[in-house]
């Protein structure tokens, strides 16, 4: 794959690799970049500028992202640990990352959302894709830290550097 991709490269196919969501949003108003990997606020906030775009599925599915949380097994203090995760789970920071794309297991965090957001993020209204349950029963493939860290870090520069 990465001499595949080092192939493109050459051939003039990646015009940036963002390091950041603003450096995304700059690149793709600016019409600079007409692809890319990308969170649905980006999306949103290109649209908001005005230009026509869309957030496109792979026949596959969708590479989701899930906030996970757990506790250390040495834990000083599980009470507060678990206040902490039902904040994050249950609050209004659990609602920010599903209302940014990410997915959650807790329903709650509707309450904690503009009824208009609610709408956009768990009814899917005016965005691509449909409901919250709808692009969840389409997931292909959770990002995840893989076994081989080391070996894909080396790929990836190796492409970077090509």
């Amino acid at each position: 794959m990465v001499a595949f991709l080092k192939e493109k490269k050459k051939e003039g196919h990646f015009r940036a690799l963002w390091r950041s969501y603003g450096e995304l949003v700059n690149l793709m108003a600016s019409e600079e970049v007409w692809i890319a990997d990308a969170w649905w606020p980006v999306v949103v906030e290109v649209a908001g500028k005005g230009f026509p775009v869309r957030y496109a599925v792979a026949k596959e599915g969708y590479r989701a992202w899930c906030n996970g949380y757990s506790i250390s097994h040495n834990c000083r203090n599980l009470d507060a640990a678990y206040e902490w995760l039902n904040y994050w789970r249950e609050g209004s920071p659990g609602a920010r990352q599903t209302e940014i794309g990410y997915f959650s297991a807790v329903a709650s965090c509707e309450k904690c959302l503009p009824a208009e957001l609610v709408r956009q993020v768990y009814g899917g209204e005016g965005r691509d894709g449909g409901s919250l349950e709808d692009r969840a029963q389409r997931v292909y493939v959770w990002n995840t830290r893989p076994r081989n860290m080391e070996y894909v870090t080396e790929k990836w520069n190796e492409f970077l550097a090509a």
